[in-house]
């Protein structure tokens, strides 16, 4: 006669209609005291067994937690102190944080315990930005970051399943990029050239692609003038700024919303962090007539610095560190980025582009380089990239210029 299996041990593993192994564990140590039933998963009975094992061994050491009330306000914040703050860049945390503190804790189902938020909870999150009118992007954008989330207390045993596996994926709006043609770009860098404020910034915006933040980070030991190479290892990082003016968590005395406006702001300002990913920091040759743009930039803004004398008060990060940068404002300051996108929305607008975003230039040097016949490999190094994206960005003009070698093969072959 079977006998009963003991508190923490856990059933037989089973195997269920979906093809995956299940095995529960019944237990009481959780501080509440109450009875708890875990359940473990695998896709096979060994791994089921093993995971099994292994939540047994934690449950024994004494550091399983209740976590039947956590909330996901309670949850996700711990998460970006914690865990997404070793992992993600610190861009990309702000933006996490920005999108669950704006469009998440607003609602219900921020205080609702992590174990009770089924997927019409998250759904109504989606509902609430479709009305303030924004992009399936942005919904999108959202829906990784709850994924994320989600995940991750699932991994540490808070959830048994996120309710993430079981919601649509909001769809993704496909960005067409407004790009220059040949000739478009040939006379918006003939007028670049005697542009003295934003014409080697955006020159070099339209030559070789790179990231905004990855230009404005440019600092002058990055480019060799005698050998003529540029290099890019950094890029802008901007913190937000904090109202110093009351206590955190309590609304501004200053009568000012942002809190960069706020005379005792803190906490704000840009730092110098590591370019997008691992194919970021690159090197590239500078063609002659960018050279030359380079130096007489140089030679005049050390004349500015001159002429400025204590107005010029350089490029100082959050961090209290100085950078000699290629381009700043006219008190040596790095260029807001907001700033340089005004400036580059007033320029091609006169060219006929309205709309063409500041990242769109990055597309615009890429597809110039392919259809130049520059090999895809080199123009990613160029670029920065790595093979999906240019895989996934440039399929048409890839496409292209295979046909293009087909031609040549059945001209030079057949023909």
């Amino acid at each position: 006669m079977a006998t009963r299996r003991s508190n923490g041990e856990g059933s037989a593993p089973y195997k269920r209609p979906d093809g995956r192994w299940q095995i529960k564990i019944r237990t009481t140590q959780t501080t509440t005291g109450e009875p708890h039933r875990k359940t473990i998963y695998g896709k096979t009975r060994a791994e089921a067994v093993a995971k099994a094992k292994e939540y047994i061994r934690t449950l024994e050491s004494g550091v399983k937690a209740d976590t039947t009330r956590t909330t996901l306000r309670e949850w996700s914040e711990h998460w970006l102190d914690t865990i997404a703050a070793k992992r993600a860049r610190e861009q990309t945390l702000k933006s996490y944080r920005g999108y669950m503190e704006r469009w998440a804790y607003p609602t219900n189902t921020a205080n609702m315990p992590l174990t009770k938020i089924k997927p019409l909870h998250i759904e109504a999150i989606y509902q609430r930005m479709r009305e303030h009118d924004l992009s399936e992007n942005t919904v999108n954008h959202m829906h990784k970051v709850l994924s994320i989330c989600f995940k991750a207390a699932v991994d540490r045993d808070l959830l048994a399943k996120s309710p993430m596996d079981r919601v649509p994926l909001p769809q993704f709006d496909v960005y067409e990029p407004k790009i220059a043609t040949p000739a478009q770009a040939n006379t918006m860098v003939k007028e670049l050239r005697n542009d003295e404020e934003n014409g080697l910034a955006f020159t070099v915006a339209l030559a070789l692609g790179p990231r905004q933040g990855e230009r404005l980070a440019l600092c002058w030991d990055d480019v060799d003038l005698v050998n003529g190479k540029l290099r890019i290892r950094h890029g802008i990082i901007m913190r937000t700024w904090k109202h110093g003016c009351a206590p955190e968590g309590e609304s501004p005395r200053c009568g000012r919303k942002q809190g960069s406006y706020c005379p005792q702001r803190w906490g704000g300002g840009f730092v110098m962090g590591p370019p997008k990913n691992r194919a970021g920091v690159r090197e590239n040759i500078l063609p002659e007539p960018l050279i030359q743009m380079f130096k007489e930039h140089k030679v005049r803004q050390r004349r500015r610095q001159l002429e400025a004398g204590r107005e010029w008060v350089g490029a100082v990060d959050a961090e209290g560190k100085s950078w000699d940068l290629v381009f700043t404002d006219r008190r040596g300051r790095l260029v807001r980025p907001n700033d340089d996108w005004r400036a580059w929305r007033a320029f091609t607008s006169k060219h006929g582009l309205e709309g063409m975003r500041v990242h769109d230039a990055r597309h615009t040097a890429a597809t110039l380089l392919l259809a130049m016949g520059v090999a895809p490999q080199v123009t990613m190094d160029i670029l920065g990239w790595l093979p999906p994206e240019m895989l996934r960005r440039y399929q048409h003009v890839l496409d292209d210029m295979r046909s293009d070698a087909a031609e040549k093969v059945s001209t030079a072959l057949f023909g």
